[in-house]
C-alpha cells in the first residue's frame, strides 16, 4: 500500500508499504535488484529508477522533501553502519565483533540517490505518522513519547539538519487514539489534524492552529 508521496523533478518518490524487483544481468550471471520503503518512479511513465536506493525497512508514513533532501517517517529502520566491539582475548589472541547499527521511525537521506544523512539523529522512541518543514525546522508528529532523548508526547520540531528537538516546543496533543497524523507548517504556524480532544490543558477537537518553534505564543 501506498502511504506518502513527494515529488523531485521527473521522479516521484513513493513510500508505504512497498517492495518491488527486477532481476539483470546475462543468464549465468543474473542477480536480484530489490528497493523497498521508498522507490523512485518517473513522473511520465511509473518506470522505477534503482539508482534511488533507500535501505528503509518498514512501514514508511511520511515523507517530506526540501530542496536535494528528503525525510522518511514511520515504523521503520535503517541501517546507518558497523560498530566494532573488542572482546576479550581468547587463547592470547585478540577478539572483535562487528554489529549492524540501526535509524529507527525518522531519516534523512539524499533525494536523490537515498544515501543516508548522517548527522540527523532525531531518535524518536516511536512510529512517526507525519511531517512538515518550516524554515529550518521540521515538525514530527506520532506515537512517541521522547525525541533525541527529551520528553516529547506525540508532536515536536527538530532542527532539520541535526535532529536536535527545539527547546521551547512541546505542544503536548493528548486523548484520541491516533494523535496527529497530518501537518501543514508555514512561517509562524503549525496546522494539525487528526484524532485528539486537547493541546496541553486547552480543549481541541481533531484540529489545532500552534505557533512554530520561532514565532511568539
Amino acid at each position: 500500500s501506498i502511504r506518502a508521496l513527494a515529488p523531485y523533478g521527473r521522479r516521484l518518490l513513493v513510500g508505504g508499504e512497498v517492495n518491488v524487483s527486477r532481476t539483470t544481468g546475462p543468464k549465468a550471471r543474473r542477480r536480484t535488484q530489490s528497493r523497498n520503503g521508498v522507490v523512485a518512479v518517473s513522473t511520465t511513465d511509473a518506470r522505477v529508477d534503482y539508482a534511488f536506493n533507500s535501505h528503509v525497512e518498514g512501514i514508511v508514513q511520511a515523507l517530506v522533501r526540501t530542496r536535494d533532501t528528503i525525510y522518511v517517517g514511520g515504523q521503520l529502520s535503517r541501517r546507518s553502519g558497523t560498530r566494532v566491539v573488542r572482546l576479550k582475548p581468547r587463547n592470547g589472541k585478540k577478539r572483535s565483533r562487528k554489529i549492524a547499527q540501526f535509524r529507527y521511525n525518522l531519516v534523512a537521506e539524499s533525494a536523490r540517490t537515498g544515501a543516508l544523512h548522517r548527522a540527523f539523529k532525531p531518535r524518536p522512541d516511536g512510529e512517526v505518522a507525519a511531517l512538515a518543514l518550516s524554515s529550518a525546522q521540521l515538525y514530527v508528529a506520532g506515537r512517541f513519547k521522547l525525541v533525541g532523548g527529551r520528553r516529547r508526547d506525540r508532536l515536536a520540531a527538530v532542527d532539520s539538519t541535526t535532529g536536535k528537538p527545539a527547546t521551547l516546543f512541546s505542544p503536548e496533543p493528548a486523548g484520541g487514539d491516533r494523535g496527529v497524523v497530518a501537518l501543514l507548517a508555514d512561517g509562524a504556524r503549525v496546522y494539525a489534524a487528526g484524532d485528539f480532544d486537547a493541546f496541553g490543558l486547552v480543549p481541541r477537537a481533531n484540529f489545532a492552529i500552534i505557533p512554530t518553534a520561532s514565532a511568539p505564543a
